[in-house]
């Protein structure tokens, strides 16, 4: 099946031109002290305009016009990754057995909670702890147990979003819950870095697991066999149309060190994660591709772009910018491109495989999961099926 993409060849020297030349459209400007490093996560209260702000050690509130309303110093706190003793958010430098330092508070992960009115954020102190602050004050913390839930250290990915989840009981409204994506790292403990699912739905009041018990759980992880060979970058997620995704780079499958884009859904009134599935996701331009996923972001199009795509204005669009990556590497070339999709054709996309598999083509998996087998045909369709079809076709593009 053709996707209908389209594609735009970002110029970089043009768009400097560009800004330099307006830059009367430049309405305000924030510039942080020296010493507090580069800011590395921004969310925006879209009831308030307000954003918040995250650099390395201290977390900024600012008016819509980028006026310091409150400014919080999160870091430095003694920690220890390799430490068994920090259920209490504490380092005891008395302990023999922690190598209590001061260490750096690198925000992984900054969500705006409406429901709640609560500002989540993650660090990399205490094994990947998330706090709660209240959105008018952001020097309330809501202290919550120790629990790693994110990345613990500066590289490694997470991707946290809210979308709506499984309802508490059954035909109730759907809840809204906290998604969250986390790269398994090899810093600190490892019976702390397995607690952290690769993919998993949380619950926006106390943070934990949907669903645990020991008939499933609602997460997905990596097979322990693979964990350090078999390393995914997420980039961004989000809610659409009754499914939850996830968009990340890593390798092709487990035999292979040709790194490439996946899209991961789940659909979001399954809390045992039965729905999880995965395709691919590429650019290709004049026979050359786009392997790696940079950023992106669902919103919606103006009516020339939906009118192309065929959709109305009110559907969901997928914009994304790819970058070319070096040989059997996950690290980009400099050379872009911009493709846009609609998620119309990427729900379709899903169907398709997910028939397909049902009809004993292809394999299940993906094979970083579970083991791949291959699918077997059935009568029914009114099942669940971990997947992956390992021969997917790339999507055919069109120049915009």
């Amino acid at each position: 099946m053709a996707w209908k993409i389209y594609v735009l060849f970002v110029c970089v020297l043009c768009l400097r031109f560009i800004l330099a030349a307006r830059e009367n459209y430049i309405k305000a400007t924030f510039e942080g002290a020296k010493d507090r490093g580069i800011f590395n996560k921004l969310v925006v209260n879209r009831e308030t305009n307000e954003l918040y702000l995250a650099a390395v050690n201290h977390l900024y509130k600012l008016s819509p016009n980028l006026e310091v309303i409150q400014e919080v110093v999160t870091g430095p706190h003694l920690d220890d990754p390799s430490c068994t003793s920090l259920t209490n958010l504490t380092c005891d430098p008395d302990l023999k057995s922690c190598a209590c330092k001061l260490r750096p508070y690198y925000t992984k992960a900054l969500v705006v909670d409406y429901v709640n009115k609560k500002l989540i954020t993650c660090s990399t102190l205490y094994h990947g702890h998330c706090d709660k602050l209240d959105l008018d004050n952001i020097t309330n913390k809501q202290m919550f147990p120790f629990m790693p839930m994110v990345a613990n250290n500066a590289t490694a990915s997470t991707v946290m979003f809210i979308a709506p989840g499984p309802a508490v009981v059954k035909d109730e409204p759907q809840r809204q819950v906290l998604y969250v994506a986390a790269s398994y790292t090899r810093t600190g403990l490892k019976a702390y870095r397995e607690q952290v699912p690769a993919f998993c739905s949380r619950s926006l009041e106390d943070f934990n697991l949907l669903l645990k018990n020991a008939f499933g759980s609602s997460s997905i992880e990596i097979e322990s066999q693979h964990r350090d060979t078999f390393p995914v970058r997420y980039i961004y997620g989000f809610g659409s149309d009754n499914f939850s995704y996830v968009l990340s780079i890593q390798k092709a499958n487990v035999q292979t060190d040709r790194y490439v884009t996946k899209i991961s859904r789940i659909c979001q009134s399954d809390d045992d994660y039965y729905s999880y599935a995965e395709v691919g996701l590429s650019c290709t331009m004049q026979n050359t591709e786009f392997n790696l996923l940079q950023a992106a972001y669902v919103g919606k199009s103006g009516t020339k772009l939906a009118r192309s795509l065929g959709i109305p204005t009110t559907e969901d669009v997928l914009y994304t910018v790819f970058s070319i990556g070096d040989s059997n590497s996950a690290n980009p070339s400099a050379t872009s491109a911009m493709c846009v999709y609609s998620l119309r054709d990427i729900r379709k996309k899903f169907t398709e495989n997910i028939q397909e598999c049902f009809s004993g083509i292809g394999n299940t998996g993906p094979d970083h999961m579970i083991q791949s087998s291959k699918c077997l045909k059935v009568v029914s369709s009114h099942f669940f099926v971990i997947f992956f079809l390992e021969s997917f076709e790339s999507a055919d593009l069109s120049v915009l």
